[in-house]
């Protein structure tokens, strides 16, 4: 299975370099620069005329190229064991239908079931931030457009006649 990896760096980013899978990997920091040079493997960095540094290479497309030729002879499962092993941030970039069924995904709540008012019950993305003190949630579908455009206009002193004006003339929407 083919697939791209992400590589940014301060300044420039690598771009995308071949992989056998997906995998995001964010170097923003010099310690972190470091601990994915002992995951990947310095051997590619020693290469004659290749030089990486935290800030870039001095011949960033040969870096790009060295990255691209060992990235693609690991799965990313491979790159993730390394990589987290050797103490560097990283996870897989997954599809939609992976995400929706990710252990980790479940396990935050991301993925919710909500009454939608036209389509019954819906699945849709949970709160990303989570507060003990203070919990979030999501508690309805997305509304269609126009569906509180009544409720709204009531609730600043408009009459049902002027709603009823305002959407006859196409200045609002009313579902």
């Amino acid at each position: 299975v083919g697939g791209l990896l992400a590589v940014w760096m301060p300044a420039v980013a690598l771009g995308w370099i071949p992989l056998m899978g997906q995998l995001l990997l964010v170097l923003a920091i010099i310690s972190t620069w470091v601990m994915a040079t002992a995951g990947i493997g310095a051997a590619i960095l020693s290469r004659a005329g290749l030089r990486a540094t935290f800030a870039g290479s001095t011949n960033r497309p040969a870096l790009t190229e060295a990255l691209g030729e060992v990235f693609a002879g690991r799965t990313t499962a491979d790159w993730l064991q390394r990589l987290v092993s050797a103490g560097v941030p990283a996870g897989p970039v997954l599809s939609i239908g992976e995400m929706h069924a990710d252990a980790q995904t479940l396990a935050r709540d991301m993925i919710v079931e909500v009454p939608h008012s036209r389509l019954g019950a819906v699945k849709t993305l949970g709160t990303p931030v989570k507060f003990s003190a203070t919990p979030a949630g999501v508690r309805l579908g997305a509304p269609v457009l126009g569906e509180h455009t009544r409720e709204v206009l009531g609730g600043c002193g408009y009459s049902d006649d002027e709603i009823d004006g305002l959407a006859k003339s196409g200045t609002v929407i009313v579902a």
